[in-house]
């Protein structure tokens, strides 16, 4: 006679956040001397250290601001003026957004299997890495935030508030990006490439997003495609916020709101069910 097996599905483990934050909160210490490391690796040894934090956003500033007011002639419209200096603090705000998502993004490729003598330690607290990442990428966007702020009320008129009415879009970013972060520092264990296609895919968004541009350039019929489009969305509630004291609208912060969660959700979920197959596969 033969044997009859019997198969079941296997029970879906959903991880929880309440000791998601337990964790942070325990190890917080840990957590800050990583992010810390983390924000100022790239400046360790250099001449001038950590102010390259500052010294590098406005470079990019000042280098924006030529290619696509000198040499493109283009022009925002509105009640932004033509000058040099307005037309590229409206791209250095719309690039805050993407450059704390891509920095993000691009050292999570690598983060877990750069770490593999800490992932190999049994009581080694893994979601600390990509909170570190994380953390460390709040730390430049604040440094560059804090550039705009000093200078968009003298180029723009900017009201002081902008900064108030942003931060809800700015906790929304961090929740959406927090859950691609965790995706991908999880899937590039198993798939060592990816650093190579998730940084095609930043190009690919860096274009697709009004960052240097504004939405009325993009063709009516491809629409949709900023629709779907978190970072676009991200980036216009911001800039709106931040440089024009305009509160985000509800239907726009709901929609975002929604892309947030899900991704975090997801994120979060295969990251906490594939975290034991990291010791294996390093």
């Amino acid at each position: 006679m033969t044997d009859v097996v019997e198969i079941r599905p296997g029970r879906v483990e959903i991880p929880s956040l309440r000791r998601f934050g337990a964790t942070l909160r325990e190890h917080r210490y840990l957590l800050w001397q990583l992010a810390v490391r983390e924000f100022l690796g790239p400046f360790r040894g250099s001449l001038l250290g950590a102010f390259w934090a500052f010294a590098t956003p406005l470079v990019l500033l000042f280098v924006y601001a030529f290619v696509f007011s000198f040499v493109f002639r283009m022009r925002w419209g509105g009640s932004v003026s033509e000058s040099f200096l307005s037309y590229g603090l409206v791209l250095f705000a719309s690039f805050i957004p993407y450059s704390f998502l891509s920095t993000a993004l691009i050292r999570s490729s690598s983060l877990i299997v750069s770490h593999g003598g800490l992932v190999s330690k049994v009581v080694f607290p893994l979601e600390v890495l990509p909170a570190s990442v994380l953390i460390s990428g709040l730390l430049q966007l604040a440094v560059t935030t804090s550039i705009l702020v000093v200078l968009a009320p003298v180029a723009l008129g900017a009201p002081l508030t902008g900064l108030l009415r942003a931060l809800p879009v700015l906790a929304l970013h961090l929740i959406l990006t927090a859950g691609l972060t965790f995706f991908l520092s999880s899937l590039a264990v198993f798939v060592r490439d990816l650093g190579t296609v998730v940084g095609i895919a930043l190009q690919v968004l860096f274009f697709l997003t009004p960052i240097t541009y504004p939405e009325s350039a993009f063709p009516a019929r491809f629409r949709w495609v900023q629709e779907v489009n978190p970072l676009a969305v991200v980036v216009r509630l911001w800039r709106e916020a931040i440089l024009f004291g305009r509160g985000p609208d509800l239907a726009s912060l709901g929609t975002l709101a929604a892309m947030a969660l899900v991704s975090f959700a997801a994120g979060y979920w295969w990251f906490h069910r594939t975290r034991k197959a990291f010791v294996e596969v390093l």
